[in-house]
């Protein structure tokens, strides 16, 4: 007999996480913290996005789930890397229960970041950090600043 229990225990768990504990924010709660990197988790639904931030001020590493159309267009737009500090806030739902409204601040860190980053987030090497990759009709803008950012 199958445990019922347990596959749902184990529902959409993201695969190689480990013990982070990974979070879609409730409506009007705020995230803090810096990013320390992300991973894809591949779950029934296909493969999805989750950045890990850890939380201020007790650094307790925290996954969020970048599956929201609104949440996936901030990171594509301020495309945080490992050592930049995010906040992130859910809105109350637009009418349209299937939107969800969120809002991002965004401070660069002060190292600079040679890895990689998801696919949903690509990294173009200009010689000042990150912008905005494939072909996008802005890609000669530089990238933000952080008073841009504010």
């Amino acid at each position: 007999m199958r445990d019922l229990q347990d596959e749902l225990d184990q529902q959409d768990k993201p695969e190689g996480a480990g013990d982070i504990d990974t979070i879609d924010l409730e409506v009007g709660e705020i995230l803090v913290g810096e990013l320390t990197g992300y991973h894809v988790a591949h779950t029934r639904y296909g493969p999805k996005p989750i950045a890990h931030i850890a939380r201020d001020p007790t650094g307790e590493v925290i996954g969020l789930w970048i599956s929201a159309t609104v949440l996936c267009g901030l990171f594509d737009d301020y495309k945080p890397v490992p050592g930049d500090r995010v906040g992130i806030k859910r809105f109350e739902d637009h009418t349209d229960p299937n939107y969800k409204q969120y809002a991002m601040v965004f401070e660069a860190g002060n190292k600079p970041f040679h890895g990689t980053l998801p696919s949903f987030i690509e990294e173009k090497s200009n010689g000042s950090g990150t912008s905005r990759g494939g072909s996008d009709p802005y890609d000669d803008v530089p990238p933000p600043t952080d008073e841009d950012r504010r």
